[in-house]
């Protein structure tokens, strides 16, 4: 009916161009500032870089965001000895793996070798009712795939919408990012 006014689909579109790049920080990256480099990378377009743990097969990334979001979904890929057991958590200001292991996740995500196969580009779904005011997301990698010493991803791209909050401008002061299509990151 031409008359109706249709509900439209979410538009969905990786949302890494609204990290706040100075803020993020990992634990037990290989090298510090790694996972901030990675991250920035790929905004940019070089996928070359990757983000491996350090000491054992834990990582704990924390992303703040510099506008709110709503997150749909995660695309992460590793190679062989890329993630296999993750935990969601939002909207915490500090947070180490104590909280990591202590605290209930928004959600625990177990990936098979398929979903994160390099090159697949495949979408992994979040619990989206969940993270509907989104500012920071932090992922806590606990184990890999083939329970090696370290882990390693190769790609990871958060997909989301945007939220337009009324009244708010934005802050001429955000570093500004280039924007990425998604086929950039498939």
């Amino acid at each position: 009916d031409q008359g109706r006014n249709k509900m439209a689909a979410p538009t969905l579109e990786p949302i890494n161009s609204i990290f706040e790049y100075p803020q993020i920080h990992c634990l037990n990256e290989a090298k510090h500032g790694m996972a901030k480099d990675f991250l920035k990378a790929q905004q940019d377009g070089d996928f070359t870089k990757k983000l491996e743990s350090d000491c054992d097969e834990q990582l704990l990334i924390v992303i703040p965001f510099n506008t709110v979001a709503k997150v749909h979904s995660l695309i992460i890929e590793g190679p062989s000895n890329g993630p296999s057991k993750i935990k969601l958590f939002s909207n915490h200001q500090s947070f180490d793996f104590t909280d990591a292991e202590s605290k209930p996740a928004i959600q625990e995500i177990t990936l098979s070798a398929d979903q994160i196969k390099e090159g697949s580009g495949k979408s992994i779904p979040v619990s989206f009712v969940k993270f509907q005011n989104c500012h920071t997301l932090i992922i806590f990698v606990s184990a890999n795939q083939s329970n090696a010493e370290t882990t390693v991803i190769s790609k990871l791209v958060v997909m989301g919408q945007l939220i337009k909050v009324e009244g708010v401008r934005p802050d001429p002061n955000a570093p500004k990012h280039t924007r990425v299509s998604a086929a950039d990151f498939v």
